[in-house]
């Protein structure tokens, strides 16, 4: 299984301080601690990155593990400027078993905690773990759900779903239209289109950074924006100066790269 680079700073630590909540409030019940995502990918940014994890519960979670764990998020939220916690909890049988094997699960999304989601996580959590995860805590034994084509069948539903659907509200001048306007936006439209044709083209979870910058090579009549968005995540000036023409070239490059993404 593939580690990535030793953890220091921001992460980590908030990271070990989640493992002390939950050992203090369940001794025993988290056996392995894994950060996915920005965190373990070399892409951690302070102001805007969540702390994506994977943890690996000793048994499938009883009402007092449930409570223990809510507990643990009141606690963890209390200080301000946290990142939010973004991630699964998975008993033995999940972790083998996969979102096809999903049943009621506790996860977190956006700090927020529910204790029993019948929604199965994407593939691309159980994908991440393997690819890149970074173990603070490592079970003795681990068995992680591994099934490529399912990845792939699920990224091109989320393609054809969720981000065709976002470029045709973007297209209009509805909210989500007048959003392209701002920075955060479009380098969020720019650089999550550019994960998703990384992983269908190339088969590889790379972080928004380097995904951009593969698109950045890849797609150089879309150099201007793709560098606007790089540089808005790094905390630079822009680059592209006019908002509209923000929009106009963020619209551009991700039909591109949804484009190239679906191709033969």
């Amino acid at each position: 299984m593939a580690n990535a680079a030793p953890l220091s700073g921001g992460p980590q630590a908030h990271a070990r301080i989640l493992l002390t909540l939950a050992d203090a409030g369940a001794p025993g019940l988290v056996t392995g601690l894994a950060l996915t995502g920005s965190a373990a990918l070399g892409d951690w940014r302070e102001d805007l990155s969540d702390l994506n994890f994977v943890a690996v519960l000793r048994r499938e979670p009883r009402p007092a593990d449930l409570r223990a764990l809510a507990r643990l998020h009141r606690l963890y939220g209390r200080v301000p400027g946290r990142p939010p916690l973004d991630g699964v909890w998975l008993d033995p049988a999940a972790l083998a078993g996969g979102p096809d094997a999903w049943s009621a699960r506790p996860v977190s999304q956006r700090g927020r905690f529910i204790a029993e989601s019948t929604t199965a996580p994407p593939p691309v959590i159980w994908a991440a773990l393997t690819s890149h995860g970074a173990w603070l805590r490592t079970p003795e034994t681990l068995q992680v759900w591994d099934d490529p084509p399912a990845l792939r069948r699920w990224l091109k539903d989320h393609l054809s779903t969720h981000w065709r659907s976002w470029r045709r509200r973007a297209g209009g001048l509805g909210p989500q239209g007048l959003a392209l306007l701002g920075r955060a936006v479009p380098a969020w439209g720019v650089l999550g289109a550019s994960r998703v044709w990384m992983a269908l083209t190339r088969s590889e979870i790379a972080s928004k950074t380097a995904a951009g910058q593969a698109a950045r090579a890849a797609f150089p009549e879309h150099g201007a924006i793709l560098d606007e968005a790089l540089a808005h995540r790094a905390g630079e000036p822009p680059v592209v100066a006019s908002a509209w023409g923000r929009r106009r070239q963020a619209l551009a490059c991700v039909d591109s790269l949804l484009d190239r993404a679906t191709a033969p």
